[in-house]
């Protein structure tokens, strides 16, 4: 008889409440292993729909993003089920800076292909909490909002807000230490340091963002950001 190996145990992080933030604030810190699988999906994802915004990508991302990491799943799905849930950071993504480049000198220059994957985990993550409507980009303080095609598509007029702001910091802003963005969350300062992603409940939390120091055209900070619905479908038509 052929002996059958057990099947490899799951790669398990932990997952803290983060006490001096505040209430209902969590924390994941990936082991290496899910950082590395993560990011390998993201990549596998762009070679078939090559952009984030693809509307095909955006119709499979929810089903796509089962194959993330055991633990990722846990702590988005908690987060999307607790209401207490005001902040969910998820931190030690992989994050290529030599790869990624000198951060654009201006936000219509932002969408670089070695950018890209990272748009494409994001999109992933905030799959598993909702809808995604929106996709933007920061650099020098300026936002740019990239309106997704199709049902998906959000003007500044439209009558709704998201659910779920998430930002996914890229770079750490030239050396300014561990933190590339401070979301002030109920008066209390939460780090988004370089390689982690940040969900931010925007329903019932004030929140923002410190300002940005002044452009060095070269490591500057470098945030991605998607906005979520919990149900696209209870939004206005049209």
């Amino acid at each position: 008889m052929t002996a059958i190996a057990p099947a490899p145990a799951p790669s398990f992080a932990s997952v803290v409440l983060d006490a001096s933030a505040g209430p209902g604030h969590r924390v994941l810190d990936l082991t290496l292993r899910d950082a590395r699988s993560a990011h390998a999906l993201a990549a596998s994802c762009l070679e078939v729909y090559r952009t984030a915004d693809d509307p095909r990508f955006l119709d499979e991302a929810p089903v796509l993003a089962h194959d993330l990491p055991l633990t990722v799943r846990r702590l988005l799905n908690s987060a999307r089920r607790d209401g207490g849930a005001r902040v969910t950071v998820i931190r030690g993504n992989v994050v290529d800076q030599a790869a990624l480049g000198a951060t654009p000198g201006h936000w219509s220059e932002a969408d670089t292909e070695a950018s890209r994957v990272y748009g494409t985990l994001l999109v992933l993550y905030a799959a598993l909490l909702g809808d995604v409507t929106g996709r933007a980009t920061r650099q020098a303080g300026r936002p740019v909002t990239d309106v997704l095609p199709g049902p998906y598509a959000e003007d500044a007029l439209s009558p709704y807000r998201p659910d779920w702001v998430g930002l996914f910091a890229l770079r750490d802003g030239g050396g300014m230490p561990a933190a590339v963005a401070h979301v002030a969350v109920h008066r209390a300062d939460v780090a988004v340091p370089t390689g982690a992603v940040c969900f931010v409940d925007n329903r019932d939390v004030a929140h923002g963002r410190d300002s940005l120091p002044a452009e060095s055209g070269v490591g500057d900070r470098w945030l991605k950001r998607v906005d979520v619905l919990r149900d696209l479908r209870r939004t206005p038509a049209g």
